[in-house]
């Protein structure tokens, strides 16, 4: 693994933690929730692409990310399931794009649920 791919892993888990910490005191703002699953994917998919030595662009766009793995079969699966992330990444974090009153929870836990599933897929199938 490469010091820049170890980079966006080490990044990648502060996400993850602050996940965990949300989903484990009872208290979940869904924004945020969102947003850290956002961030924590872009992560890992960056660093995915440093590992096939592809230089990741400087985007918040998990699609573009997905689409440039190497493997097709597998990067329009994610590409596909990644979709919902395209607003949490930044216009979340800014009003009124998509106020952060308007997520609510199921929202949050599917973010969760499908952060999860695309992890495991970078990290078992790439």
């Amino acid at each position: 693994m490469s010091p820049e791919s170890k980079d966006y892993i080490e990044k990648a888990l502060i996400d993850w933690e602050l996940i965990m910490l949300m989903r484990s005191n009872g208290y979940m703002p869904y924004g945020g929730m969102c947003f850290h699953c956002q961030q924590y994917l872009e992560k890992l998919l960056k660093a995915k692409l440093l590992e096939y030595d592809i230089v990741p662009p400087w985007t918040h766009d998990l699609v573009k990310l997905a689409e440039m793995l190497p493997h097709s079969e597998i990067s329009g699966k994610i590409a596909n399931k990644v979709t919902i992330f395209q607003t949490y990444g930044v216009e979340i974090r800014y009003p009124p794009i998509v106020p952060t009153c308007a997520l609510s929870e199921d929202e949050a836990v599917e973010a969760y649920e499908i952060a999860l599933e695309i992890a495991t897929m970078i990290r078992d199938k790439l």
